[in-house]
């Protein structure tokens, strides 16, 4: 079951996209960390003037690591059906300990990283989560394709068969701080978010629910729609 029983989501039919993501709770020390360091709160809506010039790219996204990308729905899927699906889905995982966090510089962006921890499972439980939602993806159109035409191999392979390349062995569980940044920056970024941590970095996280996400279309942000529990 989910833990927005009793409030009320915007206008639940807007939504161009729906995404599965990992997302601390809100009111946890990390998920506090990522709404002070992004100035969204993806629960409420809330925003913040963002403390740095670093985070234009992921702050419309929230605080996140993504489990199925953001796809639209097929046509005959509705947004009920569809967290109908992820909450079912959820009764079937398990929680994964993903160990201590740390930022680490990721093809040209910084982002909190497992340094420790089960990486193989939860890796499957993204796998998972990728292989039992894909048949309520609608195809990717050839726009889609497009945005994206430096993929090569294994990547565009996955792209074109579950609609995001960066699926199996291409994934790594990562939660994005930053835009892409040249080399100097991203020192400059990873000092700014290390003094904005203190300690909230120093407590092992897990993975324990899993959240749907709903995209209004750009220049809005992701909202949170539900989160399940991890019940297995």
């Amino acid at each position: 079951m989910g833990h927005l029983t009793g409030e009320t989501v915007p206008d639940r039919t807007i939504y161009k996209r729906y995404a599965v993501y990992f997302a601390p709770q809100p009111q946890s020390a990390l998920g506090l960390l990522g709404q002070r360091w992004l100035g969204l709160c993806a629960h409420t809506g809330a925003r913040t003037e963002p403390p740095n010039r670093f985070v234009a790219g992921p702050r419309r996204y929230g605080f996140h690591a993504t489990l199925k990308a953001p796809m639209r729905l097929a046509g005959d899927v509705t947004q009920d059906s569809f967290l109908s699906s992820v909450r079912s889905l959820a009764k079937l995982l398990q929680p994964v300990e993903l160990g201590v966090l740390e930022p680490r510089r990721l093809g040209g962006f910084l982002a909190l990283m497992q340094t420790s921890g089960r990486h193989d499972e939860v890796s499957n439980l993204a796998w998972s989560c990728v292989r039992s939602l894909d048949h309520l993806r609608a195809p990717l159109t050839p726009e889609d394709i497009a945005r994206r035409p430096n993929l090569k191999g294994i990547e565009q392979d996955n792209l074109l068969q579950w609609g995001y390349p960066y699926v199996a062995d291409q994934f790594r569980f990562h939660m994005t701080l930053t835009s892409a940044l040249a080399d100097d920056e991203l020192g400059e970024a990873e000092k700014a978010f290390r003094d904005a941590a203190g300690n909230s970095l120093d407590e092992p996280v897990t993975l324990d629910a899993i959240s749907v996400y709903g995209d209004p279309g750009a220049p809005d942000t992701f909202r949170l729609l539900d989160r399940f529990d991890l019940t297995a």
